[in-house]
This record gives structure tokens, C-alpha cells and sequence, in this order.
């Protein structure tokens, strides 16, 4: 075998193992992106929602959690929240009974590739 029969060999074998090897590579995810949500960002409610429900593009995992907070940008007490088991893309917040006001949520998903993103919108209690 020539000098540069055995250099194409020895490429190709290279070559091969490249391509075999990266099957194992994970794979390049996409942040969760928000989808949609209840209360819908500017909602006018008759009265307190009973959850609050973030759906994402993808699972999210632990670290994931909504915040809500009330006039003068307070936080208000006893809302808990996270993903729902059942349902890996959707966060879920359950709050208090709310009096009538205009309320900030502000909630951050963390992606299972580790990224964290973040947003908030408002809405209103009018009853």
C-alpha cells in the first residue's frame, strides 16, 4: 500500500469515528420559551384566579417558580408554586384570595439544559 493509499485510509477511518462519535453529543436545546398563560397578561378578573398557569415550549425543571406581588410592587405571601409533575412544561402558582387591585406576575423558568429565563406581566382583580 502507498504512502497516500494509507494517508486516505487513515483520514477516512478518522473521519468515520467523528461522525459514529457524535451520535453521543447531546444535543443543542432551545430555551423554554412562555407560550401562554392564565391569567392572560392585562386580564380584568371578577375575582381571585384559583391557579395561575404558565405553558412553556419545553419541560422546565426545579428552580422554576412564579412570584406575585400587589400594590407598591409588594410581594404577596403564601403563593406556592412550581412545575407540574403531570405536566413538565406547565408552572403553576396557586395565590391567596387577592383584594381588588392590579397584581404583577413574575415568574422564571429554568430549562433542563440549565437555562434560566424570566418575565413578568400584570393583571387585574376588579371584584
Amino acid at each position: 500500500m502507498s504512502k497516500r493509499s494509507l494517508q486516505r485510509v487513515v483520514w477516512a477511518v478518522c473521519v468515520g469515528l467523528v461522525l459514529w462519535s457524535a451520535q453521543w453529543l447531546p444535543a443543542a436545546e432551545a430555551h423554554a420559551e412562555l407560550l401562554s398563560a392564565y391569567p392572560a397578561p392585562g386580564a380584568r378578573l371578577d375575582a381571585t384566579p384559583a391557579e395561575i398557569r404558565l405553558t412553556f415550549s419545553e419541560r422546565i425543571g426545579p428552580g422554576s417558580s412564579i412570584q406575585l406581588f400587589g400594590p407598591q410592587f409588594r410581594a404577596v405571601a403564601a403563593v406556592r408554586s412550581g412545575p407540574d409533575p403531570a405536566t413538565p412544561e406547565l408552572l403553576r402558582g396557586f395565590p391567596p384570595v387577592l383584594a381588588p387591585d392590579i397584581y404583577t406576575v413574575e415568574w422564571n423558568a429554568v430549562s433542563l439544559d440549565g437555562h434560566a429565563v424570566s418575565g413578568s406581566y400584570n393583571f387585574e382583580v376588579t371584584a
